[in-house]
């Protein structure tokens, strides 16, 4: 049975704004401008790229979804709606593009997402917003289980998050210049932080080559 992909896609896509502390240091990066989006669709790995990162869960089918993740998308999958609405008029979200994968083999679900934004601080408040693991523990009450990983160097800054709510979700979410990228996977057993991280620096590797063309 193939698992709902909404279900566990809500940990980051539906979540209504959160209060957060800005840094005071500029984020860095690459700009890319509105336009750029149409080559943003390379910088999901392909279902062989998917399988080399993730060992554990190779071999993967090619990609079973492809395509925009409008700022209409963001806000029909939101929690609140209208917050949600007001968030991306504030942060400055252009649009997005995702891709699903699954292995050929299990249950797990794979999830690679790109969003743009007008601004690199715009990109940087929305990934702050959408990695406060005690505001995102607030949010789904106490029986979930939200914890931080260390992501590494990945792009100009990146989080790593497990949660389990009604499934185990491990997600590693980074921004380079103004593009925030994520990647998940979810109905996994083991332990797969690592590989979630070698596919967030891919990720964010196929990104920063697109913004220096």
């Amino acid at each position: 049975m193939r698992f709902n992909r909404w279900t566990w896609f809500l940990l980051l896509l539906a979540l209504p704004p959160l209060t957060f502390a800005c840094s005071d240091e500029e984020p860095g990066g690459a700009t890319a401008t509105p336009a750029v989006l149409d080559d943003l669709a390379p910088a999901l790995p392909s279902a062989e790229e998917i399988g080399q990162a993730l060992p554990s869960l190779a071999p993967i089918q090619p990609e079973y979804f492809q395509g925009p993740r409008t700022n209409e998308d963001e806000v029909s999958t939101a929690i609140d709606p209208t917050k949600t609405q007001q968030e991306i008029d504030e942060f400055g979200r252009v649009t997005g593009y995702e891709g699903s994968y699954k292995p050929e083999e299990g249950e797990e679900e794979i999830l690679v997402g790109l969003a743009l934004f007008e601004t690199v601080e715009g990109a940087n408040r929305w990934l702050q917003a959408r990695s406060d693991v005690d505001q995102l523990v607030q949010l789904y009450g106490p029986d979930a289980e939200v914890e931080e990983f260390d992501a590494g160097d990945v792009g100009n800054e990146a989080k790593g998050i497990t949660a389990t709510l009604n499934v185990a979700v491990t997600t590693v979410i980074l921004r380079v210049g103004n593009v925030v990228a994520f990647a998940q996977v979810a109905v996994s057993q083991e332990d797969v932080t690592g590989e979630v991280t070698e596919l967030a620096r891919l990720v964010a590797e196929k990104v920063q080559a697109l913004l220096e063309a």
